[in-house]
Order: structure tokens, then C-alpha cells, then sequence
């Protein structure tokens, strides 16, 4: 208390009290100034306990939140790798089709290249130079016959794949 007194007292002249033993003391109004103060620096130090408490308690609600937060995490984590699954396996479905698409691209081509073939050897009959059709000799009708049958067979067959891979699809 002393120290108070000296420190409250130092520099203040006229307010000073000197005691018997040579100490310096404040005079009764100082000390009423000193009470005020000090009951305002307690109040202060009450409302800066409240908001180290109130802290504290917010810190370990973000504490459980952060311990909570890992759950949500490994949801994630797995929701995105089923996601990553799911897009691969649509990938791969995705090139088959692809593969497929060329395939019957590749067969229709060349099965339109024979029917080209067969209809400039067969259809359009020839003329002579007195102008007058030839006619066709039994080896081209057998070999024109055996081509359509052919031609047939490969737009059954194309039919057929084409019918099968749209039940897949």
C-alpha cells in the first residue's frame, strides 16, 4: 500500500502529507481517487475475465469442430472417388461405342463400294458401236448373282450387329 501511496503522491505538490517516520501520505480526498480507481481497474480486469472466458469457450467449440471436420472430409474424399470411378467407367463405354461406330462405319463403306461395283457391271448395259445393247454372257449373270447374295449377307450380318449393339447401348 505504501508503494501505491508513493506512486500516486509523486509529482502532485501541495498533496502531499508528510507522516512521523518520514513517509509521504496522500491526503484523504487522494485516497478516495484511489478506491474509484482501483474499483474501475477491477471492473475492467472482470470484463476482460468474461471475454477470456467466452473465448476459451469458443475456441473449444471450434476445437470440436475441427475435430468433427475430418467425418465431413472422408465423405467427400469418397464421394469424389466414386465420382472419378464413375466418369472412367463412362470413358471406357464412351471408346467402345467409338470403336464400334468405326467399325460399322468401316463395313458400310466397303459394302457400299460393292454395290457401286456390282450396279456399274450389271445395270447399265453396254453399247455397241452400232448401237445396239450387248447382251449379257451366263459367266457375268453368275458372278453378278453370287455378288448380290454376298451384298445380302453382309446387310444381314450388319443388320444383326447393329440391332445387338443398340440392345448393349
Amino acid at each position: 500500500m505504501t508503494a501505491v501511496e508513493d506512486l500516486c503522491s509523486a509529482g502532485c505538490s501541495g498533496s502531499k502529507i508528510t507522516t512521523d517516520q518520514g513517509r509521504i501520505a496522500p491526503m484523504p480526498g487522494r485516497v478516495e481517487n484511489i478506491v474509484t480507481d482501483l474499483n474501475r481497474y477491477r471492473n475492467d480486469l472482470d470484463v476482460l475475465h468474461a471475454d477470456v472466458s467466452s473465448n476459451t469457450e469458443k475456441l473449444k467449440q471450434l476445437e470440436n469442430l475441427f475435430k468433427s471436420q475430418p467425418i465431413g472430409n472422408e465423405r467427400q474424399v469418397k464421394t469424389t472417388e466414386d465420382f472419378q470411378k464413375g466418369l472412367i467407367n463412362l470413358q471406357d463405354n464412351v471408346l467402345a461405342l467409338a470403336g464400334a461406330v468405326t467399325g460399322l462405319t468401316d463395313s458400310m463403306s466397303k459394302s457400299n463400294q460393292d454395290i457401286q461395283r456390282i450396279s456399274s457391271t450389271c445395270c447399265n448395259a453396254e453399247v455397241t458401236g452400232h448401237g445396239m445393247p450387248l447382251q449379257p454372257n451366263l459367266a457375268s449373270v453368275d458372278v453378278t448373282s453370287r455378288q448380290i447374295q454376298e451384298l445380302k449377307n453382309r446387310l444381314d450380318t450388319l443388320n444383326t450387329q447393329g440391332i445387338s449393339h443398340n440392345r448393349r447401348a
